[in-house]
């Protein structure tokens, strides 16, 4: 077997997988011959708030490196598993591995900083050679930077490889994501539940959990065995109030000026179609089952999927809802027990429309 003469360590947490490494390899691939690039794990920013598995991550990565035959591109699997060790001991293992190769370390100056700091770094610069990607807050301090007996390379900065470092599942459409990816995270319950906590108030937040729970027992009373159906289910519940509390200007205006729709009934119910208008746009949503349901998830259609109808009763039945209305709540979920979802949801329909005509009558 041939061994590689110069070999390239990426160390990322992977969460989530981003252009930004792969772009720092290919400018490093321009300064230095590189002829394989090693990909390991290492949670430079802590290991709190993830949004994916471990398993999940090198999935990932696999599906968005190169597939080349030169260089090589290699996912250590050991260093998502055995993630005790120290970056340092993981360096040395390759060291071992590769004991006649010369080894590079990619970093940036974020990451710099953080290594700079650990008892380990004598020894790391005295097995690596480093090459380090400036980033804008840091160009300043370069000057101050430690050297190995060999001088560090310096990636030159790029306004494209700035915006890819700052890449965020939140900002899915400034962030370079390849479809595979955007497609997954938009599957992703952790990738939801991280998103729809940056939108919504503490309650709200807590309903849409709520929901989803609900969701999630409706299907299993009803014995559903559409696995992608139960999962869709879920992923709408997650996300179906994810714009309710935009202010009603802005949701009126949204309504009107970019949706060309101003006949509804109430400002209240703009919260459906103007979400799923916003995942379609702000995270690049493509699956139309969940779109339709979060849509119509506040004025269902005369022929609503089956999972418009299970958000409509989940939102409808989740446990802080018995307060409201306990007769109605009760008999709709003995509805669902007995297998009739759409008894249920006609159901609840009439009830609501009475009640609004009820409303309306005395005012």
């Amino acid at each position: 077997m041939r061994i590689p003469n110069n070999i390239l360590l990426v160390f990322d947490d992977f969460d989530p997988v981003t252009n930004y490494k792969i772009r720092l390899v290919e400018e490093t691939r321009k300064i230095e011959t590189i002829n394989t690039i090693i990909f390991l794990y290492e949670a430079f920013k802590g290991q709190s708030d993830r949004a994916f598995q471990q398993d999940e991550k090198v999935a990932l990565l696999s599906a968005t490196l190169p597939n080349t035959l030169s260089p090589s591109y290699i996912i250590d699997g050991d260093s998502f598993t055995n993630t005790d060790l120290t970056i340092f001991q993981k360096i040395q293992l390759q060291k071992k591995k590769y004991k006649s190769s010369s080894l590079y370390l990619l970093l940036d100056t974020k990451e710099y900083q953080i290594l700079e700091q650990s008892s380990e770094w004598p020894l790391i610069l005295t097995i690596v050679n480093l090459v380090v990607y400036v980033l804008p807050e840091h160009k300043e301090l370069v000057h101050t930077y430690s050297f190995t007996s060999k001088p560090i390379i310096f990636i030159n900065p790029t306004d494209e490889i700035n915006a890819l470092s700052k890449a965020s599942l939140l900002e899915v459409t400034k962030s370079g994501f390849n479809q595979t990816l955007i497609d997954y995270m938009n599957k992703s319950d952790e990738c939801a539940i991280k998103r729809i906590k940056s939108h919504l108030s503490p309650e709200r937040f807590r309903h849409s959990l709520r929901v989803a729970g609900t969701i999630k027992r409706i299907c299993e009373l009803l014995e559903i065995e559409d696995m992608e159906l139960r999962y869709d289910s879920y992923i709408s519940a997650l996300y179906h109030d994810i714009c309710k509390e935009i202010p009603r200007e802005t949701q009126e205006s949204i309504a009107k000026e970019t949706l060309a729709w101003d006949d509804y009934i109430s400002w209240k119910v703009l919260h459906g179609p103007i979400g799923a208008w916003y995942l379609r746009n702000k995270y690049l949503f493509t699956n139309e089952d969940i779109l339709e349901a979060i849509s119509q998830h506040t004025v269902p259609n005369d022929d609503p999927k089956m999972i418009t109808i299970f958000l409509f009763l989940a939102d409808k039945l989740e446990p802080e809802r018995q307060k409201e209305y306990p007769n109605i709540y009760k008999d709709a979920w003995d509805l669902i027990e007995r297998k009739l979802p759409m008894e249920a949801f006609n159901f609840l329909i009439s009830y609501f429309e009475e009640l609004k005509a009820t409303k309306n009558k005395f005012q």
